[in-house]
């Protein structure tokens, strides 16, 4: 039965992808989105519409998919981010009311085989 099938599902199927493949867009054959302020709009191309570092439009039939063999049988680096918020109360508890400051720090680090190639910190203290 065709429609028990997800449409996420059904493009993997048809487009040879699994998960965790290098998908490959050819030269010429993508469109990068651009960033686009507040109100500012394209109707024959729209902009960016998440925090994604990169976003194309392509033609499915476009895509190709390289099964987990030879060059593509490796991890790509990838970019992990997190992030982690701690409050310091009074006496170990921290409610809305008795928090005196806020920390806040963001990590982003880009990882290759269980390597840390690059690593960056944002740290910010808030007072509240």
């Amino acid at each position: 039965m065709r429609s028990a099938v997800s449409r996420g599902a059904r493009f993997m199927v048809d487009s040879d992808v699994v998960g965790c493949c290098w998908i490959e867009l050819p030269k010429g054959k993508y469109r990068v989105r651009a960033e686009r302020k507040v109100g500012e709009t394209d109707a024959h191309y729209p902009g960016k519409v998440s925090l994604c570092q990169y976003e194309v439009d392509v033609g499915w039939t476009q895509l190709i998919s390289h099964p987990a063999e030879g060059e593509y049988q490796r991890i790509a680096p990838l970019r992990v981010l997190s992030f982690d918020i701690e409050c310091a109360g009074r006496k170990g508890l921290c409610s809305v009311q008795h928090c005196t400051v806020l920390y806040r720090t963001v990590r982003c680090c880009i990882v290759l085989y269980g390597i840390v190639l690059y690593c960056t910190v944002f740290d910010n203290c808030v007072f509240v």
